[in-house]
C-alpha cells in the first residue's frame, strides 16, 4: 500500500513507510464489517481510496501460515505481499519471506475470471527458482520447499476467491 499511496501523494515509497507510524494513521483506516471474517484495511488520500489490505491466511507443511495482501480498488490485482507469521523449516519452507519469493506476487493480476461462480483467480505453473519465468503464468518456487510454495498460491487463490466474490461482485459500499 505504501507504493499506492507515494504514487498519489507524489512521494517514496521509503518516505512513506519512514514516517510509520505516523503515516499509518494518517492513510490508513480499518473496515469494520462483522459479516467478513478477516481484517481489512483501506489506504485514503485526500479522500479517495486507492488501495485496501488484508490479512489472510492458509494452511502449510507444518500448520498455518499468515499473511497481508494489499490489493487494487477492484481488487484483481496484488499490490503487495507479505508473510507476517509462518514456522516453516529455516533454509526450506522459511524462504517464502525472502523478497525474491514475495515480489513475484506485486502487481500482478489475480483475478481474470470475475464472472465465474467458481474460481476466479488465475491458474499459475511454478518453476524451479533459478529458472525464469517465460510468461505472466510461471513463479519461481522456493528450491526444497515444493508443499511450501503450493501452500501459499492455494493460500492466495482461496482468500483471493472469497474477497472478490464479497467486495469485487457486490453493491458493497466501500468508502
Amino acid at each position: 500500500m505504501a507504493q499506492k499511496i507515494a504514487e498519489t501523494e507524489q512521494s517514496s515509497p521509503e518516505d512513506i513507510i519512514a514516517a510509520y507510524p505516523e503515516s499509518f494513521h494518517t492513510y490508513v483506516r480499518e473496515i469494520k464489517d462483522d459479516s467478513f471474517e478477516r481484517k481489512v484495511y483501506k489506504a485514503v488520500v485526500n479522500d479517495s481510496t486507492v488501495a485496501y489490505c488484508f490479512e489472510i491466511g492458509g494452511e502449510r507443511l507444518w500448520g498455518t501460515m499468515q499473511a497481508l495482501v494489499s490489493t487494487s480498488t477492484d481488487f484483481r490485482t496484488i499490490l503487495s505481499f507479505a508473510i507476517v507469521d509462518q514456522n516453516e523449516t529455516p533454509g526450506l519452507g522459511a524462504r517464502i519471506e525472502e523478497d525474491w519469493f514475495l515480489n513475484q506476487f506485486s502487481n500482478r493480476l489475480f483475478v481474470v475470471n470475475p464472472k465465474s461462480t467458481e474460481d476466479v483467480t488465475q491458474s499459475y505453473e511454478f518453476i524451479a527458482e533459478t529458472q525464469s519465468p517465460e510468461n505472466d503464468r510461471q513463479l519461481r518456487r522456493v528450491t526444497g520447499a515444493t508443499i511450501t510454495s503450493d501452500s501459499v498460491i492455494k493460500m492466495l487463490r482461496d482468500e483471493f476467491n472469497y474477497i472478490y466474490k464479497y467486495y469485487g461482485t457486490t453493491a458493497y459500499e466501500k468508502d
